[in-house]
């Protein structure tokens, strides 16, 4: 009997034991499936912000091009700024050469009549409506050139923008790596600590 009894005890001891080990097994499935949510949700977060930089960079690149491209016609327009005011500068050379010769001439001849008079003023005339003309371009080509400098400073900045969410996006990139590969390990130990549970319920 005492050894029947100690047979008992002993396979009492080891459903014991088989118990405490199926529980501690269960345990620990459902603390790495607790932990493997807490870290899925850290990767939710990492690739949530990398969506939103995606958005961001892109938003970036756009400002740039058009920026880029606003500038482009900027340059355009001030060159045919340029070229207009060379063509009335010249034009307004011509009409201070034709006035001082047609009056010079008329001096010399000592005859100026009433429609000499009339052409000077014409001249005279004609030259301030060139020279305002010339004002008039110098304005818009100053204004031109002050867009044309304000997108430039716009294009600097928006660059250093986009250098640093690229930057933040790279290291979030390498974050989400390691994120996946603890996962993937926190998963497989999962899955380990599973097929133990299995064997052992099975077992017991």
């Amino acid at each position: 009997f005492p050894s029947h009894d100690k047979e008992i005890i002993n396979n009492s001891n080891k459903l014991e034991s088989a118990k405490t080990a199926v529980i501690q097994t269960d345990q620990q499935i459902k603390k790495l499936a607790f932990e493997i949510n807490q870290q899925q949700s850290i990767l939710d977060n990492i690739q949530s912000n990398i969506v939103t930089l995606n958005n961001l960079i892109a938003g970036n690149k756009n400002t740039i091009d058009e920026a880029t491209t606003e500038m482009q016609t900027l340059e355009q327009t001030a060159e045919q700024i340029t070229k207009q005011k060379t063509e009335q500068e010249a034009r307004f050379a011509e009409i201070i050469v034709e006035n001082f010769a047609s009056s010079k001439a008329k001096d010399l001849e000592n005859k100026r009549t009433k429609e000499d008079v009339v052409s000077g003023e014409i001249y005279s005339i004609l030259g301030d409506v060139v020279k305002s003309e010339i004002v008039e371009l110098d304005t818009q080509y100053d204004i031109l050139n002050q867009n044309k400098f304000q997108k430039e400073v716009r294009i600097k900045e928006v660059k250093i923008t986009l250098n640093e969410n690229n930057s933040k996006k790279n290291n979030l990139a390498k974050l989400e790596k390691a994120q996946l590969d603890s996962i993937k390990k926190l998963e497989k130990k999962h899955i380990e600590y599973q097929n133990i549970f299995n064997t052992k319920t099975c077992f017991s």
